[in-house]
């Protein structure tokens, strides 16, 4: 569920896993996958970093800077989608207490305009 990009809420509610839980259960997986895949291409890397011509070389030691500029933005990119997720859910969980407080307040005037207010506060913290 996770590398068909659905959501943490959804994974959480399909498992019954936490949160803590499933990120732990994608990190060891992707660390698994990446130490298997990497020993094939650190022996390859070794080969051509070893080998006579300069030119095989050369192009060993530029695909270890992209190897290594490509695992930055990975880095980059899962911490900012985890960020997003968060995000996310703290606008939700604001979003029900907020409707949960406004719910719980008196029809009067004032009710009517801190409940204005409120989803005013909403709308503006969703742009």
């Amino acid at each position: 569920m996770h590398h068909a990009d659905h959501p943490t809420d959804e994974i959480i509610a399909a498992t019954g896993l936490t949160e803590d839980e499933i990120t732990t259960l994608i990190n060891t997986q992707e660390r698994q996958f990446d130490a298997y895949e990497a020993a094939g291409v650190e022996e390859l890397l070794r080969w051509a970093e070893q080998h006579h011509l300069a030119g095989v070389r050369g192009r060993a030691a530029r695909i270890r800077c992209e190897l290594a500029d490509l695992t930055t933005r990975r880095d980059d990119e899962t911490s900012t989608r985890e960020a997003h997720q968060r995000v996310a859910k703290a606008k939700a969980e604001l979003e029900r207490a907020t409707r949960a407080a406004t719910a719980s307040l008196p029809a009067g005037d004032g009710g009517v305009r801190v409940r204005r207010w409120a989803g005013w506060l909403l709308v503006a913290k969703h742009e």
